[in-house]
């Protein structure tokens, strides 16, 4: 009997020991389970702090903070970042426009030159004498520069034939205007060309070699005028 008593009493605290272990892990597991469900008060990212109301749930912060990071990195089809990221706008430079051929430097006066008998045709026969347009400078040295090729000069060309070569060159047997498309640029002088069958010299009382006067208009710095002593007229 003796055995029994003492076998009921050691099982009632071996009882009394388990009930009292469950209600503590049962304590602590709904206090577990509350705090999953308490409100958080602030969410911080790499880039700025989100403050959330105290009313928000930990799954609704988490929902927000990955909307706020995706739109900061979104990025749309054609390279262009989204609103949030402003993107600068390089203008582009006009485009460079041809270097100015309309006016010489240092331009002071000019001089003729040239005016032997040249053939410019595909035949034989010499078509004609050709005149060079030289610029001076005050110095009287030459100007040769891409401007002294290119600047459009116009001319007015006057040639005049003698009875013999110490005969004053007076008897006006060529007159012509020429516009910038008759005048051959792009050389070292501009060249014009003039037509042996338009000048008006008889052989027979004309002197082969005559005299040029010749005016060119250039296009901002007026005009200049030049003779020469010696032309060819005929061969």
């Amino acid at each position: 009997m003796k055995d029994i008593k003492q076998f009921i009493e050691t099982m009632t605290g071996k009882i009394i020991v388990m009930v009292v272990i469950l209600g503590v892990g049962m304590f602590i597991g709904s206090r577990v389970l509350s705090n999953k469900n308490e409100p958080v008060a602030q969410v911080q990212n790499q880039d700025q702090e989100a403050v959330v109301e105290p009313t928000q749930t930990m799954p609704a912060v988490l929902a927000e903070t990955k909307s706020v990071t995706a739109q900061k990195t979104a990025v749309i089809p054609n390279n262009t970042v989204t609103a949030t990221k402003s993107v600068p706008i390089v203008s582009q430079t006009s485009p460079v426009s041809p270097k100015s051929a309309q006016r010489v430097e240092g331009l002071a006066t000019i001089r003729i030159g040239a005016g032997l008998m040249e053939n410019w045709d595909a035949d034989v026969e010499n078509d004609g004498p050709v005149l060079d347009i030289v610029y001076l400078d005050n110095q009287g040295e030459i100007l040769n520069t891409y401007e002294t090729q290119k600047m459009p000069i116009t001319a007015d060309v006057k040639l005049y034939a003698g009875s013999d070569p110490l005969s004053k060159k007076d008897k006006l047997v060529y007159s012509q205007h020429f516009d910038s498309n008759q005048i051959i640029f792009g050389g070292i002088y501009p060249r014009i060309r003039i037509p042996k069958e338009k000048i008006n010299v008889n052989p027979a009382t004309d002197y082969k070699y005559g005299a040029t006067e010749v005016t060119i208009h250039t296009p901002n710095q007026g005009d200049f005028s030049a003779t020469g002593i010696l032309i060819t007229l005929y061969e």
